[in-house]
C-alpha cells in the first residue's frame, strides 16, 4: 500500500493535506488521535485543553473546528481515565461527542442506541482493552441496555453484546414476524457500525505522518475491527 502523499513532500504540502482531512472534512476521534500522537508524542495527552488547541492550530496553521476539538478531547478522557468505562454520567457525553454532537456539559442529552453503539465501537478502535482490564461497569451496561430498549431493540444486538461484554438476553420468541423484524433491525445496526469503522480506516490511511507511516496503525485498527464491527 502506498501512502497518498509522498513522505518526501515538503511541510506545506503535508499541511495542506492535513487541513483538508482534519479541518475541512469531518474527522473521527481515532483519526485525530493518530495524527496528534504522531505530531506531538504521547505527552500531549496530559496537556491542558487550551494548550492542546493552541498546539494543534499552530501545527495546522488554521483553527481546529469545534467539533473536531471536542472529539479530540473526548478521546483524551477515554484514553487517560476509566470514567467512560465506569460511570454512565461520563459515558453519555463522551458517546454524544464521538457521534458528532457538540460538547454541552450544561445540557442533558441522552445518547441513543446508535450513538451508544458507535461510542463502544470507536472505543474498541481507539483504546482496545487489555486481557486483564475489567471492561464496562454494570452501571454503563445498564445504560446501554436501556438505550437499546428505548430505540426498539428488545434484545442486545450481537455486535453491541461483544463490544460491551453483555449477554444477548433474548426475550421469549414472539413469532416469526417479530424474529425477522428483530434480525433486520440488528443487521441495520451492524451495517452502520461496519460503515463507520471502514470510514475510520480510510481516514487513517490518508494521514501523512511525520514519524512513521500509517500501515502499522492501520494493521492494528484492522485487528480491532472484528470486535468493533
Amino acid at each position: 500500500m502506498s501512502l497518498p502523499l509522498d513522505l518526501a513532500a515538503g511541510p506545506e504540502d503535508r499541511r495542506t493535506l492535513l487541513r483538508r482531512l482534519l479541518c475541512d472534512a469531518d474527522p473521527f476521534c481515532t483519526t485525530l488521535h493518530v495524527w496528534a500522537d504522531d505530531t506531538f508524542g504521547p505527552d500531549w495527552l496530559g496537556w491542558h485543553p487550551a494548550t492542546v488547541r493552541r498546539e494543534c492550530e499552530d501545527a495546522l496553521g488554521r483553527p481546529l473546528p469545534d467539533r473536531a476539538f471536542d472529539r479530540l478531547m473526548a478521546g483524551v478522557v477515554l484514553r487517560t481515565t476509566d470514567l467512560f468505562h465506569a460511570r454512565a454520567r461520563a459515558f453519555v457525553p463522551v458517546a454524544n461527542v464521538l457521534a458528532g454532537a457538540a460538547f454541552a456539559p450544561a445540557t442533558v442529552d441522552p445518547a441513543d442506541a446508535w450513538e451508544t453503539s458507535w461510542a463502544l465501537a470507536e472505543a474498541a478502535l481507539l483504546d482496545p482493552p487489555g486481557p486483564d482490564e475489567p471492561g464496562y461497569s454494570e452501571e454503563v451496561k445498564r445504560y446501554v441496555r436501556a438505550a437499546l430498549r428505548e430505540d426498539g431493540f428488545d434484545a442486545v444486538p450481537p455486535s453491541v453484546a461483544a463490544l460491551a461484554g453483555l449477554d444477548r438476553a433474548e426475550p421469549a420468541d414472539l413469532g416469526e414476524a417479530v424474529r425477522l423484524a428483530r434480525g433486520e433491525r440488528e443487521a441495520g445496526l451492524g451495517r452502520f457500525l461496519a460503515a463507520g469503522v471502514r470510514q475510520v480506516l480510510e481516514q487513517v490511511a490518508e494521514l501523512p505522518l511525520v514519524h512513521g507511516d500509517t500501515r502499522p496503525i492501520k494493521k492494528r485498527l484492522e485487528a480491532a475491527r472484528g470486535q468493533a464491527a
